[in-house]
């Protein structure tokens, strides 16, 4: 799969909005495409933008013992990296729910 990369290192001068049309040509034949590029001052930081559980409800008897799984969970960050932040999980009454993360 081919990729587009930054062929120079970004400075404060590039901050912005900027429309880069990409066009690729072959046997004299072009098509293009626009990306949208907002350059931001700083260190974007690196967050948590999605969570999924599977599955995503449980019936469990009321005698489970500790260590059984409940749910796997999929934590997508921003920049793709592994997970390393805090993990609560809540019952309906906002207390904590007994269950524990694991990564």
């Amino acid at each position: 799969m081919s990729t587009i990369i930054f062929s120079r290192d970004l400075t404060p001068a590039d901050d912005g909005m900027h429309t880069w049309t990409m066009n690729a040509t072959q046997n004299g034949v072009t098509v293009s495409a626009v990306f949208m590029a907002t350059i931001v001052s700083g260190t974007v930081q690196v967050v948590p933008v999605s969570i999924t559980l599977s599955p995503n409800s449980g019936s469990f008897p009321d005698n489970t013992a500790a260590g059984t799984l409940v749910t796997t969970p999929s934590i997508i960050m921003s920049d793709g990296s592994v997970f390393a932040g805090t993990f609560a999980a809540t019952d309906e009454t906002g207390a904590a729910a007994p269950v524990t993360f694991q990564p």
